[in-house]
């Protein structure tokens, strides 16, 4: 059996729509690595390309996206590591490739949380806020003025983070904005391209080993994205929104009927967020009940 067939066998029955994109993700990479194969991604201009590398040093697959986890979605889906039907859903739910251009402009070379934290501090000055939701695979996000009304919905994006990169472009006057912000400030990923460097992604010890991505493992050895996309399912169906926006740290905000019952700080990403806000707020933990399977 080779390599991508192996992969698929090994995780057959074992994809959930609930779990999102990065949860899907972070689960097939764990079992290409506990084969011997690993995922790599390098910084362009236009964003970020990838490939899935066999036990044997071949590439299994190619990809690219706006920052290195949808990249390497990507690329997953272009190996053919899926059953035909979720590889269509998981397609339909990497949108925001399609504004990867318009995105890059803004910043580039694969680097989204500047922007992305840019944007979260102009719209919460200026009286608005940004709403993450769950739709097929992935997520999308909303940008929401001062009078609620929506002023940009992006595309069915990887995670918020992503999303909120690829939802940029579509607020024309507010991307000039964070553009001409941005633009003397330092690109990590321009320093990376010009150096010429990869990033390897593997697991070991229960963990995927890079620190620009909170995949932590929780409990059950579920990650970050899986629980808490799991976590964004249960709390809709609760009619509980869910704003995120930027303090010192990425700050998740949980609201029923206009009220406050959670808030959580993270990482680089709000999965982490909503996650601690679950974790530490007694009153948005008794408003949802997630199973844990």
């Amino acid at each position: 059996m080779d390599f991508v067939s192996q992969v698929r066998k090994n995780i057959e029955g074992k994809l959930r729509i609930e779990d999102g994109n990065c949860g899907t993700t972070h689960k097939v990479l764990k079992e290409i690595s506990l084969l011997g194969g690993r995922a790599i991604t390098w910084e362009k201009p236009d964003g970020v390309h990838s490939s899935i590398i066999d036990d044997k040093g071949a590439v299994v697959g190619s990809g690219e996206g706006i920052t290195w986890p949808p990249a390497i979605l990507f690329a997953l889906v272009e190996g053919r590591f899926f059953p035909e039907q979720i590889e269509s859903e998981l397609t339909k739910s990497l949108q925001c490739i399609i504004d990867m251009e318009k995105v890059a402009d803004i910043y580039g070379y694969g680097r989204v949380v500047t922007p992305v934290a840019a944007v979260y501090n102009e719209i919460w000055k200026s009286g608005g806020r940004v709403a993450i939701r769950r739709n097929s695979w992935g997520i999308e996000v909303v940008f929401i003025d001062k009078d609620d009304r929506e002023m940009a919905v992006g595309p069915i994006s990887y995670c918020p983070t992503c999303g909120t990169a690829a939802t940029i472009p579509r607020a024309p006057k507010l991307a000039e904005k964070i553009k001409e912000e941005l633009k003397d400030k330092r690109n990590t990923g321009k320093d990376k391209f010009e150096r010429g460097m990869e990033n390897h992604f593997f697991f070991k010890n229960g963990r995927i080993c890079c620190k620009i991505c909170p995949v932590k493992l929780c409990r059950k050895g579920k990650s970050t994205g899986e629980e808490a996309n799991n976590l964004l399912t249960a709390m809709e169906k609760k009619n509980i929104t869910t704003d995120v926006r930027m303090d010192t740290y990425i700050t998740a905000l949980s609201k029923k009927d206009g009220e406050l019952i959670g808030k959580g700080i993270g990482t680089v990403c709000a999965f982490s967020s909503l996650l601690y806000a679950a974790a530490k707020c007694i009153q948005l933990r008794s408003e949802i009940e997630v199973e844990r399977v």
